[in-house]
């Protein structure tokens, strides 16, 4: 397979251009961030990246299609019932409204703008849902099915949408095209080993360029796997976590290093693992986070002086002891989908960021220096740290410490930009420009200093702003409309 198929594909079924990467599908939504196939997944898997939604359509018994993978409900709601044999209201009711009508999953696509890959689950769901798509006019959508008479029963009746037949490991994918009467292969090979990116080989591309079949690859979420999936001339991935499929890039031209505010808390409980993992996956640099000392010396990252509001405890932290605190859970508040998140230590995400080879943005609430000092060094990352606390004499003595530290220090805590580095001079400044002025940046620069724009806002004008002023770091909480903003200045640039 080569780009011109795809570029072919694209234009043929009257899709938007494939990005420089393959087309990033979220499998059943962004599914490793929230409930699989319902409008919640679907909309975190947009903000995430993914051009397109993977999803699952049965026929309820009164012939409405809904989006499910499995044919009951047992596994994701507990609860006794086949689709095929309830209607729609009563699965709507048996289920909270968590599964939804197909033409609901079409009327959020054509409102966010993305694609839709169809999985026929069930005998006659194809052309139900295929009439859906032609009422509403939504052209960039696909079909497939692992059951090839799913996918030929649309062709047959004319179906002008791209078919995809699904591959399993050991299956011969042209064969099975040939029956289904496919224009794409799906291989579903992400069980096949740890490297199934090997079975995608020259000569199977090769081939199905000469079949004209367009190339649609599994599921992934291994990182090194990705990395090699990404760049083949294929038309698309799936992925659970579609933001590692997309992730945010720098230009030479507008170099900034974005730092997520408690990591990535639109997406994941704030100050957790995963609320860090999803930044970085999603090419973030920093992740701010706040360190509180336990009562027997662990520095725990949390931000409230008590775990009343981010777990399911109460007390203050500085009260409790690491085996008390690590057994809370700290991720049912913000999301069932998370519940046994648990609180991180420095260290934890020390290691995280160390293994991605990104940053951190320290804040110490209620923590001795000396600690945090100590595990930032013994962690190798001093120089990959930056450090602020709301408390002066905190902030100083942890600079003090050693001439390694790199803290940073707010605009509008001085009167004047040169008072700032009259003592422990600031590695970075920050500019809020609810109070300072961003016109200053430059000169913060010419002192030796980076300059940091904080913007925890979701207007994407005032992104856009902000980074016209080329600040060095940016301080934010909608890492996916800051992804949006650069890409418009990107855009003015080239042009």
């Amino acid at each position: 397979m080569s780009l011109e198929v795809c570029a072919g594909f694209t234009r043929r079924f009257g899709w938007p251009a494939r990005p420089e990467r393959p087309f990033a599908i979220g499998h059943r939504g962004a599914s490793a961030h929230r409930p699989e196939n319902t409008l919640a997944a679907f909309k975190a898997a947009s903000e995430l990246g993914a051009e397109m939604w993977e999803l699952d359509v049965r026929l309820t018994a009164d012939g409405v299609p809904v989006v499910s993978h499995d044919g009951d409900l047992a596994r994701r709601f507990g609860v006794e019932g086949q689709i095929a044999a309830l209607t729609a209201a009563e699965v709507a009711a048996l289920t909270r409204g968590e599964v939804p009508t197909f033409a609901e999953a079409v009327d959020l696509a054509l409102e966010l703008g993305a694609g839709l890959y169809v999985e026929i689950k069930a005998d006659g769901a194809g052309l139900m849902a295929w009439q859906i798509l032609k009422e509403k006019g939504l052209r960039f959508a696909a079909f497939g099915s692992f059951r090839p008479h799913h996918v030929r029963e649309l062709h047959e009746a004319g179906c002008d949408y791209p078919l995809s037949v699904l591959v399993p490991v050991g299956a011969d994918p042209f064969a099975l095209a040939e029956e289904a009467a496919a224009g794409a292969i799906h291989l579903c090979w992400e069980r096949a080993s740890d490297t199934p990116q090997h079975l995608v080989t020259p000569a199977l591309l090769a081939r199905a360029e000469a079949s004209g079949l367009a190339v649609v690859l599994w599921h992934e979420e291994r990182p090194a796997v990705i990395a090699d999936l990404v760049k083949l001339p294929v038309l698309a991935i799936c992925s659970d976590r579609p933001e590692m499929l997309a992730p945010w890039q720098a230009m030479a031209e507008l170099p900034v290093a974005p730092c997520c505010h408690r990591g990535a808390n639109r997406f994941a409980p704030e100050n957790t693992l995963e609320a860090a993992r999803i930044c970085f996956d999603f090419g973030m640099e920093f992740v701010e986070l706040d360190v509180t000392e336990s009562a027997d010396g662990v520095a725990v990252v949390i931000h409230d002086q008590t775990v009343d509001r981010t777990t399911n405890g109460s007390g203050a932290v500085a009260d409790l002891t690491w085996a008390e605190l690590s057994a809370l859970d700290a991720g049912s508040w913000f999301s069932p989908h998370f519940t046994g998140a648990r609180l991180p230590r420095l260290e934890d995400m020390l290691a995280l960021a160390k293994s991605y080879g990104r940053q951190l943005y320290i804040e110490l609430k209620f923590i001795a220096p000396e600690l945090v000092l100590k595990l930032v060094t013994e962690a190798g990352m001093l120089e990959r740290c930056i450090f602020w606390s709301p408390n002066l004499a905190r902030l100083l003595a942890l600079a003090a410490l050693s001439p390694g530290v790199r803290i940073m220090k707010r605009r509008r805590d001085a009167e004047s930009l040169e008072a700032l580095f009259e003592t422990a001079p600031p590695a970075v400044v920050e500019f809020d420009p609810r109070y300072d002025d961003v016109g200053e940046m430059a000169g913060c620069q010419a002192l030796g200093a980076k300059a940091m724009a904080l913007y925890f806002g979701a207007d994407p004008a005032t992104f856009q702003q902000l980074l016209r002023t080329r600040p060095d770091l940016m301080n934010i909480d909608r890492m996916d409309i800051f992804k949006k903003a650069y890409a418009a200045i990107r855009a003015d640039l080239v042009a």
